[in-house]
């Protein structure tokens, strides 16, 4: 998928990370989760952070995002 696929700057990891573009939608709030949890596997980050009353609109229990955080556990 690419940036316009996903709604915009929102799919580009760095932007997302880093907080840098405005998410619309449920979904690119969902893709922009998928991605800094991707990127931070791949990049080695030290530490997340998540933070919410409910996680409901969080893709937390998907197959990819459940991978993403396991491979971030081990970097």
């Amino acid at each position: 998928m690419d940036a316009e696929q996903a709604g915009g700057p929102v799919g580009q990891a760095g932007n997302a990370a880093a907080g840098t573009a405005r998410i619309e939608g449920r979904e690119a709030f969902r893709e922009a989760v998928r991605q800094a949890l991707r990127t931070a596997a791949e990049e080695g980050w030290r530490e997340i952070v998540l933070s919410d009353a409910s996680f409901l609109d969080w893709p937390l229990g998907e197959p990819a995002v459940i991978e993403s955080l396991q491979a971030w556990a081990r970097s």
